[in-house]
This record gives structure tokens, sequence and C-alpha cells, in this order.
């Protein structure tokens, strides 16, 4: 056996061995689907909430116990039930899984879904005092804000200027407007930030990697999973996996394996900083250094992390759009930009030079959803463009 693959086995060992005591005690898993009342902006945040309970079901009774709640934020016009993964993984540890299911549209609020995320997490954790047919808030120990995508971004920007939340973790988030990116130095709570390698829908160099690097926070940790997709951080989209018609690579791991990759480093970063467990904080480190599943980074140290990076970088707007788009390149080489249906044809395509901002008619083009690819030499940028 060689010294990777033996590394990478007594890692995974490691691993097994605290997830497994993480937390000894396995719970059922309890639903309601609810919405919430934000008083202060007049809103109502529609929600699934996911508990520990005494036994499988809708609207079971909670089981005793105090439980941090997790705030997960879905990708663009992914449903929440594309993440059944995180609930049915975190669930039965002791955690309490909140999807907020607002912002769904095909032109959502980024800030409203950020305000969405950090008044769950604000909420479940300050009302003690409450008291509902389910008993929550009297168990909330800590909050935790996530995300995937759009989510992703999201739960940055809810954490930005927030000392309430005691961490931050996200799944290949997307900057969002506002950008998290512009605001990130505000961010000062632990974060955990997760990248695919092979994320050609959120390329990492223009989206995680220049947010880790802009972290206010002294306590930070990036992890790219080696051979992982944008899409694959969630079950299947038809939405999403549009977007990755025409990546390469495409993803070299499967969806279970990027998932339980993702569960992996996830239970015990919330063991080691919710629990303060001296194990857990071993075997996470240890598994950092050695497992060939990730690459990881704990200060913008590594090759390819260096926030003042200039990369080739896409601006599309408006969109989503009926009549004209704006293709604006910041690069300084040429390229070429191509437009795509659901099916992969190729609709529209032209030159767009260094520098410099083109004017696309979109017209003609039905009502849905299309992928704009713009092709540079050694390079592709994909963004999904949206005909309303």
């Amino acid at each position: 056996m060689n010294n990777n693959r033996f590394l990478t086995l007594i890692s995974l060992i490691s691993l097994l061995m605290v997830v497994t005591n993480v937390y000894p005690q396995t719970f059922s898993i309890g639903h309601e689907q609810t919405s919430y009342y934000d008083a202060n902006r007049d809103r109502d945040i529609a929600c699934d909430v996911y508990y520990p309970a005494d036994a499988d079901g809708d609207n079971t009774a909670v089981s005793d116990g105090s439980f941090p709640v997790l705030v997960f934020g879905h990708g663009f016009v992914i449903g929440t039930s594309a993440y059944e993964y995180i609930w049915t993984s975190m669930v039965p540890q002791g955690f309490v899984v909140v999807m907020p299911d607002t912002e769904t549209s095909m032109s959502p609020s980024h800030q409203d879904f950020a305000d969405d995320i950090r008044f769950l997490a604000d909420y479940f954790k300050t009302e003690s005092a409450n008291n509902s047919n389910f008993n929550f808030y009297q168990k909330i120990t800590h909050s935790v804000l996530m995300g995937h995508s759009m989510g992703g971004g999201s739960s940055c920007l809810a954490a930005v200027n927030n000392n309430s939340a005691d961490l931050l973790i996200n799944f290949a988030l997307n900057d969002t407007d506002p950008s998290a990116i512009d605001q990130a130095d505000q961010i000062s709570i632990p974060a955990l930030i997760f990248s695919g390698s092979h994320d050609c829908i959120s390329a990492p160099e223009e989206n995680q990697i220049p947010l880790f690097c802009g972290l206010g926070s002294n306590d930070k940790t990036f992890i790219s999973i080696t051979g992982a997709s944008h899409c694959q951080f969630a079950d299947f989209s038809t939405t999403c996996s549009m977007g990755e018609l025409t990546c390469s690579p495409s993803a070299s791991i499967s969806r279970e394996e990027q998932q339980q990759t993702c569960i992996d480093y996830l239970s015990l970063f919330l063991d080691w900083k919710l629990n303060n467990n001296p194990d857990a904080e071993t075997a996470f480190i240890d598994s950092l250094n050695t497992s060939t599943r990730i690459t990881s980074d704990a200060g913008c140290t590594t090759t390819g992390f260096n926030s003042e990076k200039k990369t080739e970088k896409i601006k599309l707007y408006p969109n989503p759009s009926n009549e004209n788009i704006f293709i604006e390149n910041f690069s300084q080489k040429n390229g070429l930009y191509c437009i795509y249906n659901s099916l992969g044809s190729k609709l529209l395509e032209g030159e767009i030079y260094a520098n410099n901002t083109i004017n696309v008619d979109i017209e003609k083009l039905e009502k849905g959803i299309y992928l704009l690819q713009v092709i540079f030499s050694d390079k592709k940028v994909t963004k999904m463009l949206i005909v309303s």
C-alpha cells in the first residue's frame, strides 16, 4: 500500500470513529411546515423545520434536550427538498434544521433572502421565553448560518456585522447583489467554506476564494472537494443540471460521495466549534492534512488563494430580460459567447472583445432559462440567463 493510500485510510478511519461518537444518541426526524412573522419587515417567512423528535413524521413531539439550529438557504430555483441529505444527516445527531422557502422566483432578492436567514437564526436562538406547540425556543443553544449557491451567498450577507450567530458554513456560494464579497471583511464569526474543484457554475476563483480571502474572521477554513461539481451539493435539479450541460471537466465523483464528504467535515466542524470537542478538532485538522478527497486552506496562503488575483470575469445584465442583455468582459482576452437552450442547442453566438461590453438582442427567444457561455482560449465562464 503506498503512503497516500495509507494516509487516506487512516484519515477515513479517524473520521468514522469521531463522527460516530459526536452525538452518541440518535434522534428521529420530526417535521413542521410553518411560517414566522418578521414584524420589522412586515414579512411572513415560510419554512420547513426538521427537528430531533421522539418519532418520525409531521408535527411529532420534540425530543428532550438542547439543540443548535442550522438555518440553510437554498440555491437559485432549487427547492428545499433537494437538500434532504442535510436534515437526514444532521437531525439524528441533534440539530434543528430550518429551510426558508422564500425567494423562489426567477427574480429573487438576495438581500431579502439574507434577511430571512438572519431573522430565523436570531428568532430561534433568542425567543427562549416563548411557548409553542413544539417548544423549540427553550431548546436552542447555538445558531449557524448556512446555504448553497445563492443561499450560500445570502448566508454570507446574513453574517455581515452579525455577532449573534455562532458559525457561517456554506457550499459553493455564489456572489450576491449586493455583493457579499465586498462586505466579507465585516464578517467576524468562524467560517467554513466548501467549494467544488469542478464547479463551472459558481467558479471558485470568482466567488468562494475571494470571499474566503476577504473574511474579517481570523477563524476560517476553506475546503475544496476534489472532483466535485456545483449541482451535486444538492439532489438533482433540472435547472441546475442545465447549467452544467457544457461543463468541462464535469464531476468526477458521484453525488453520494460529494455529499458524504460534506457531512463528514460538517459534523466534525460543528462538534469542534459548538461542543469544544478536542477529539473532533484533532480529527478535522488531521483529515484536512491527509485526505485525498479534498484540498484545504486556513489563511489564504496556498497557491491559487491570492485575493488580489485577477481572473477573467463576465457580468451579465439585466437578468432576467425580455429584449436586450449586456455582456461585460472584464478580462484582457477576446472571447466567444454562446447561448444554449435547455436541450443544449446553440441559439446565438458572437465575439466579445477584451475589456468591452456588447449588447445582445434576445427578443426572439421564448420565455425560459438559457445558458450563456463565454469561451476564452484557456477558460469557459458559464452563467444562467432568464428570458422573462
